[in-house]
């Protein structure tokens, strides 16, 4: 059975995140970057652009397996034109701690703070 949280986002159409061990792994193939590593050096220095547009690429890999990083990128510079970048941010975080954090009650989001307002 699957567990994991799917979290609908609007970039250029309705679409769902899902940031589970394959997407992971996806967002580390194409930025060499470690996923564990970035979730540990985002609260201090905040999320990059690319590291933003490979995330939200990994994480809709599941419902599109041919979307390219490229057209996300495109797609989120639209995004950015239309104002809808925090709330694309906040989605992104959902996803990405919905399935490697339970929250406790009134706790935040442990990335949530550190979102440009």
């Amino acid at each position: 059975m699957d567990n994991n949280k799917i979290v609908e986002f609007t970039l250029d159409k309705k679409r769902n995140l899902l940031f589970n061990y394959k997407a992971m792994v996806s967002y580390e193939r194409a930025t060499g970057k470690s996923f564990f590593k970035f979730l540990g050096t985002v609260q201090a220095s905040g999320i990059f652009a690319e590291d933003l547009q490979a995330l939200i690429w990994a994480g809709c890999l599941h419902e599109d397996p041919t979307l390219q990083l490229e057209i996300v990128g495109e797609l989120l510079m639209k995004a950015i034109g239309e104002g809808k970048l925090n709330d694309i941010q906040l989605k992104l975080l959902e996803a990405m701690t919905a399935n490697l954090y339970t929250p406790s009650d009134g706790d935040k989001l442990p990335l949530e703070s550190n979102l440009q307002k």
